[in-house]
């Protein structure tokens, strides 16, 4: 038995109840140093929402995200038309062209953005296409970004209990050197299914580095930090999908 000389048996349970305690303290923090928390990429990222800075109704107006500046895309909505997705056709009942400008930082000209439906880019091959129900595609000119950069956004398959979570797209996004894959993605909550897009996580590589969140009142978007190579590119993705009238979530 553990003994504290110079004590009575109060005293004694006392001191060996804070003994224990102690052990137990060093113990923990001891397995909580050889076992870190695993950080989320979503730590290196800057937590933003575009904004309104003047001008009419959001998506007609002057907006800001973080740095990045434009006025908001401008929707044409068309009744009738086609759609187009590696050579196969079908009709469509409603149509929508998106068109925005974004001023990159250090840029004295906007890059003039403009997104379809109907239209998208052959190669995907890493996308299991759903075809004739959606294709969007969008061109980036002018402001300082390379000669074909682009983004091709389609309804994909990846198995029937994603689909059950939510809606699925897939697509790609070019920004000279900076491929970026676009998947449906839960971002920053767990609903067990939607009937509508929850959001969207771009990937570098194989490595997650940005996202954009529709869970809630208002979209989402996550940048890497300041400084980071693939902040423009995912904020220019990011923009793509803000802006954009997913015609499975009317």
């Amino acid at each position: 038995m553990l003994e504290f000389p110079g004590g009575n048996m109060a005293s004694t349970k006392t001191k060996l109840a804070a003994v224990v305690a102690a052990i137990l303290a060093v113990s923990a923090a001891g397995a909580a140093m050889a076992e870190p928390a695993a950080a989320s990429w979503l730590d290196n990222t800057e937590k933003l929402r575009v904004e309104k800075t003047g001008g009419g109704k959001l998506g007609k107006a002057n907006y800001a995200l973080g740095e990045f500046t434009g006025v908001g895309g401008l929707t044409v909505v068309r009744t009738s038309g086609f759609s187009v997705l590696e050579g196969a056709y079908s009709s469509v009942k409603k149509k929508y062209d998106n068109r925005f400008t974004v001023l990159l930082p250090g840029q004295t000209e906007h890059v003039d953005v403009t997104c379809t439906g109907g239209q998208a880019r052959a190669g995907l091959t890493w996308v299991a296409f759903k075809r004739s129900k959606l294709a969007y595609h969008c061109d980036y000119v002018g402001g300082g970004v390379p000669a074909g950069t682009a983004f091709d956004l389609a309804l994909s398959e990846p198995g029937f209990m994603k689909s059950l979570e939510q809606p699925q797209r897939a697509g790609e996004f070019i920004l000279g050197d900076i491929v970026l894959k676009a998947e449906t993605r839960q971002v920053d909550t767990k609903l067990i299914s939607s009937p509508t897009v929850l959001g969207y996580v771009f990937s570098r590589g194989g490595v997650d580095v940005c996202a954009i969140s529709f869970a809630g009142w208002k979209k989402t978007i996550y940048l890497p930090k300041a400084g980071d190579p693939n902040r423009t590119a995912c904020a220019l993705l990011a923009l793509s999908l803000n802006f954009f009238n997913d015609l499975g979530n009317l």
